[in-house]
């Protein structure tokens, strides 16, 4: 049926369990609202920018030091776990077009989403890799939706304005997934620009619960944490919290300095990332995405400031969210980690009645944009 065959473009080369479970999200709302949908693969359509050659000396340094250190062999045996759950997660989960050729997509959809997450971050770091026509449709006249896409940035680089207004020239939706997003697109475009929640909230909790199974019979109380940063304060407080409350603590094993710091070192892909969430007792971590589902899954977080100097910007998406929702004492700094032990229980009754009315309008959003 035509307008029915709809596809996304999103992250999927990366193994997050953020990008993996928000790409998943979105794809199962759109499939539920009754279009077709595959989400086309970035993995070979975007080369990485490495030489071989680069590829073939990294990987002799990381068989040496894994002969060498013990903690590296550690991190590496539960790097290539983790990695095949994530593959299995793919697998089995996602609808993915494994096409590489531009050229075929028109002949196979009739509209296609941009999003979520910071596939339009101008960033230094990730613009070599954004600054392409896949990532915002440009290689296509047909219609285009963005969907919660994010910056990342308080303010977009002047150098790149003239090439992002072009490449926003033709769309016909436009949504973010923070405000301060949607009022730079909105400035350098002209156009409306709605704000929307997260895909990971388009599924309500039932949905991530049914997904996640059963728990697991033991009833081992833990604190988990999930940190993105290298950050050897808040490390050093999760210990200490973890060791005055006689809890178990575990940690996901995505640094190697993490290698020694935990009781369990967790190995996991995105099922798992979501099971152990649901298990524990609280949930330190400084992940926009480790939060919205301690959220879903009623699991009491603290949230940690992860960015600072020019990607303190970065750090606008959980402020958003944690303002939003009255709770932003949740947002914990370096120089305010003693207010933790302060914290009054969350009421997650509360808190998803003041997301529901968000939620609800971008899930009109997206169906009178794929509708039009």
């Amino acid at each position: 049926m035509r307008n029915k065959r709809t596809a996304t473009i999103t992250w999927v080369k990366h193994y997050n369990f953020g990008t993996i479970l928000q790409a998943y999200a979105l794809q199962q709302y759109i499939l539920y609202l009754g279009y077709e949908n595959h989400i086309l693969n970035d993995t070979y359509i975007i080369e990485p920018d490495q030489k071989k050659s680069n590829i073939f000396f990294i990987r002799v340094i990381q068989w040496v030091k894994l002969l060498l250190n013990p903690s590296f062999k550690l991190y590496y045996k539960n790097k290539v776990k983790s990695k095949k759950l994530f593959i299995r997660f793919i697998t089995d989960y996602l609808l993915i077009d494994y096409d590489t050729d531009w050229r075929l997509f028109d002949d196979k959809y009739d509209q296609y989403i941009v999003g979520s997450d910071q596939i339009w971050n101008p960033g230094p770091i990730w613009y070599k890799e954004l600054n392409t026509p896949f990532y915002y449709a440009g290689f296509t006249n047909k219609k285009k939706i963005s969907y919660a896409s994010s910056l990342g940035v308080s303010a977009y680089p002047d150098k790149h304005l003239k090439q992002f207004r072009e490449y926003l020239s033709d769309y016909k939706y436009l949504s973010a997934r923070e405000d301060i997003g949607c009022k730079i697109i909105a400035d350098i475009t002209g156009k409306e620009v709605t704000h929307v929640v997260d895909p990971t909230l388009l599924l309500p909790s039932d949905n991530w619960r049914k997904l996640i199974g059963e728990k697991p019979t033991s009833h081992e109380k833990y604190v988990l944490a999930y940190f993105l940063s290298d950050n050897k304060y808040y490390l050093d407080y999760v210990r200490q919290y973890a060791s005055k409350y006689h809890l178990s603590l575990k940690m996901f094993h995505n640094l190697k300095k993490y290698s020694c710091c935990a009781d369990e070192l967790v190995a996991a892909g995105p099922l798992e990332f979501l099971q152990y969430i649901d298990g524990a007792s609280i949930l330190f971590t400084d992940s926009f995405h480790g939060t919205l589902f301690a959220i879903q899954l009623d699991t009491p977080f603290v949230a940690f400031k992860r960015f600072n100097g020019q990607n303190e910007g970065q750090n606008q998406r959980l402020i958003s969210l944690l303002s939003t929702l009255d709770i932003s004492d949740r947002f914990i700094r370096e120089d305010n980690c003693e207010k933790i032990e302060d914290l009054l229980p969350l009421n997650f009754e509360s808190i998803k009645q003041k997301l529901s009315m968000n939620i609800e309008l971008s899930r009109i959003f997206l169906q009178k944009a794929l509708e039009s």
